[in-house]
């Protein structure tokens, strides 16, 4: 008896195999960009003035995900020693009662025209939400103050800077560091895709259901190419 058996497709078995590697690693080289990301308003024009006892400065941006750690803002000295104490605010209004995180500093501690860091524990449940940050010196006086720097224009479109309560047209200049773990990058991926987009597209379970049945048809390709490869058929012969 003849039984003949299929050669291995091994053109497909290659192509599907370089399939699921591309998709891999365009996932793992998407993460790997957007896992630390920032938003920032860079320019710096002139300084606010000196952050006194009687005066708070602020200023609003847009948090596009979850993730935010550190907040790096650029000060001055007026080039002499600082001794009084800079606190950072971090709230979702500039009149909150509560700080979603609060960090204290000593003017010791910043250089001149330069940007220093408050860092504090990763924020969750502000993703598509505005923020603050508000500065108080409690126990400043002149001449021992520090003092934002800002930009001249309300270059930054998604918040502005805000003196004693006041909406001012310009920004301070500010970096908000984020850093996301696999699920928060998720959603900030599917919040951009369905951004102001219309009906259908702008739902980001859509998009979920994209990837599941993309995912689901290379699955299936699989299956195929095994099934193929174990079904009998004229390519080689075997005798019994």
């Amino acid at each position: 008896m003849i039984v003949r058996r299929q050669r291995p497709n091994w053109h497909w078995i290659f192509l599907a195999s370089i399939l699921a590697l591309g998709l891999s690693a365009t996932g793992w080289i998407s993460w790997q960009r957007m896992k630390v990301f920032e938003i920032a308003q860079r320019r710096a024009d002139q300084p606010v003035g000196e952050l006194l006892v009687s005066h708070t400065v602020s200023q609003s941006f847009y948090s596009p995900s979850d993730g935010l750690y550190q907040i790096d803002l650029l000060f001055g000295t007026y080039g002499h020693p600082v001794t009084s104490n800079v606190i950072l605010h971090l709230t979702t209004s500039p009149d909150a009662r509560d700080d979603l995180a609060t960090v204290q500093v000593n003017g010791r501690e910043i250089e001149n025209n330069a940007y220093h860091r408050f860092r504090f524990p990763r924020q969750r449940g502000i993703a598509g939400r505005t923020l603050y940050f508000n500065l108080e010196a409690p126990d400043a006086s002149p001449g021992n103050a520090i003092t934002p720097y800002r930009s001249n224009e309300d270059v930054y479109q998604h918040g502005q800077a805000h003196y004693d309560s006041v909406v001012a047209s310009d920004d301070l200049t500010f970096v908000a560091h984020y850093r996301l773990e696999p699920l928060d990058a998720a959603r900030f991926v599917l919040h951009r895709l369905s951004e102001q987009r219309p009906c259908l597209w702008g739902h980001p379970l859509f998009y979920v259901a994209l990837i599941v049945v993309h995912y689901a048809l290379v699955s299936k390709l699989f299956v195929f190419l095994q099934e193929r490869k174990a079904r009998p058929s004229t390519g080689e012969e075997i005798h019994s």
